[in-house]
């Protein structure tokens, strides 16, 4: 399972790349204890900006298995309840 877990720090970098490093650096001071809301807010701003399949072709492919599809989902679901608490 561990292979399936978001990649943050390659997230971040990935984001820099595509000339995103402010919005990275917005999610790095992001205060979250265990990293989970800092990982789903990658997420969610790498489909926003249709990045998402391609960082997951290129840095993250076991994101494309089911273990790995289950953990977006499950990301997506963090974000939801973090943007219904604001």
């Amino acid at each position: 399972m561990a292979q399936n877990l978001f990649p943050l720090k390659k997230a971040y970098a990935f984001l820099k790349g595509q000339g995103l490093p402010d919005e990275a650096q917005g999610i790095r001071v992001t205060r979250d204890r265990f990293g989970v809301l800092r990982s789903a807010k990658a997420l969610v701003l790498l489909q926003c900006e249709a990045l998402l399949e391609m960082f997951i072709a290129d840095w993250w492919p076991s994101g494309s298995s089911p273990e790995g599809r289950r953990h977006i989902n499950s990301l997506w679901r963090v974000y939801e309840r973090y943007k219904k608490s604001k």
